[in-house]
């Protein structure tokens, strides 16, 4: 099992997109990833426009990846250097993260159509959005 640390995002410096993160089919899709990431490693490091942004790094390997929502949607990211080696840390970072209840939590950020509202109430996740 991966061991993941949240970091300062003056780490992630240098980090591209490694791995879109979007599910069409999942309601309110980035309220539910801000939810579950939130329960387990709190509050995004940052919020940003169009989105969040967590940095970790994986204890064991010492690779630093990215869990963000930017203008293009959810995604992992990282060195480009590493990212085979990411990828499995990843992917089980991802799994691991459905069997993680979400919590309440919310954040907002501007976008191109207005103002995005995303996070849980009573553990079921949303997304706002507005003009």
């Amino acid at each position: 099992m991966i061991q993941l640390e949240k970091i300062d995002d003056e780490f992630a410096k240098d980090t591209v997109s490694l791995k879109d993160r979007n599910n069409g089919f999942e309601k309110n899709f980035i309220g539910n990833f801000l939810s579950r990431i939130w329960a387990l490693y709190g509050p995004p490091n940052s919020i940003l426009y169009e989105g969040f942004n967590y940095t970790f790094q994986d204890k064991y390997s010492g690779l630093i990846f990215t869990a963000y929502c930017g203008a293009c949607g959810l995604a992992y990211g990282g060195k480009l250097e590493d990212e085979e080696a990411l990828k499995p840390i990843i992917a089980e970072f991802d799994k691991y993260l459905s069997h993680v209840k979400p919590v309440d939590c919310e954040i907002s950020f501007e976008t191109d159509f207005g103002v995005t509202k995303v996070g849980a109430k009573d553990g079921i996740p949303y997304d706002i959005y507005e003009e």
